[in-house]
């Protein structure tokens, strides 16, 4: 639980970061309040980086449709009189008061989580709650990298556009890692990223293409299984109502991993890249399905197009899996 004055001292700092061209309250579409928290004993650093992730999803989220951002002054005034609750820190259900007060549908709240000793990548814990009921919509993890805080603005508003306009089943994530490279040699270092971030591209159309049908998915870069199963474990443990869950929880059941290895073949004098990649059921680490692909690297982007299309396609594996 935070302290009181740490979550007042943060969101009021967090939101003067905030740009000023905030959507306007009366647009149309689902209005957001977003917030953030820190834990107890978080330094000045951490601070700096939240409200730089505040100031990045802002826009982000300004870019979805159908969602409109609260003006920033006006969930300050809402934390000024919020303020005065002596009963702020101890009692969740009054900090929802906050969407109340600025007319907000839903409360995106990021707290940034404590690094554990044996992994100490910086993760907010994203919490989406509606204002009037207390309802929780939504929860997940994201990474926070300071090199990549871009990316995790844009994950995070893709999430919540995806919360905003989801049925009550689970949502399937889907994450990305980097492929091995099993060359002799450096010059395949490069792909290991290279591949892992054409696939997710490829894989977040599909995503944008299908989010208001019914094989809408998550799409993560993620360094590994093992990653991807520590967050999904922090999503469940970030619930202290266990008889509220929400119906559209990740869950392992719903998450699958993308990954694969990189090789080369100089039969005939001609280098070409061979890809093997499998798509992983995260709950039972089975393979669901595997591709391998030999192209000259001119011609590589285009084959590997190819094997996430099969797999992103409403007919194809991914729209089947829910």
């Amino acid at each position: 639980m935070f302290h009181r004055a740490t979550l007042i001292t943060l969101l009021l700092t967090a939101t003067s970061l905030l740009p000023r061209a905030s959507a306007e309250v009366g647009d149309e579409g689902t209005t957001v309040a977003l917030t953030v928290a820190v834990y107890a004993d978080a330094g000045n650093p951490e601070r700096a980086l939240m409200g730089a992730l505040l100031a990045l999803l802002e826009s982000e989220v300004s870019m979805q449709p159908k969602l409109a951002v609260v003006e920033r002054r006006q969930i300050g005034l809402a934390l000024q009189e919020l303020a005065l609750s002596e009963d702020l820190g101890r009692n969740a259900a009054t900090r929802l008061q906050l969407g109340k007060i600025v007319s907000a549908d839903l409360i995106l709240t990021l707290e940034l989580k404590k690094p554990e000793q044996e992994d100490e990548t910086p993760r907010v814990l994203i919490r989406i709650v509606e204002s009037l009921t207390g309802i929780v919509r939504g929860v997940s993890v994201a990474p926070v990298a300071e090199a990549r805080l871009d990316e995790a603005a844009s994950q995070i508003a893709r999430y919540l556009a995806l919360i905003e306009a989801a049925t009550e089943k689970p949502s399937i994530t889907v994450a990305v890692a980097p492929f091995e490279s099993q060359g002799r040699f450096d010059r395949l270092r490069p792909l290991e990223l290279g591949l892992r971030d054409m696939i997710a591209t490829r894989l977040l159309r599909w995503s944008d293409t299908l989010a208001d049908q019914a094989g809408g998915f998550q799409v993560l870069r993620r360094s590994g299984m093992q990653e991807l199963l520590r967050e999904l474990d922090m999503i469940q443990s970030g619930l202290v109502d266990r008889t509220r869950l929400p119906a559209n929880l990740p869950t392992r059941a719903a998450a699958f991993l993308v990954r694969g290895e990189i090789d080369e073949n100089n039969e005939g004098g001609e280098f070409r890249v061979v890809v093997s990649g499998e798509l992983v059921h995260a709950a039972t680490n089975k393979s669901v399905r595997d591709f391998k692909i030999e192209a000259k690297p001119e011609e590589l982007e285009f084959a590997l197009a190819h094997q996430v299309d099969l797999l992103a396609r409403p007919t194809r594996t991914l729209g089947n899996l829910g």
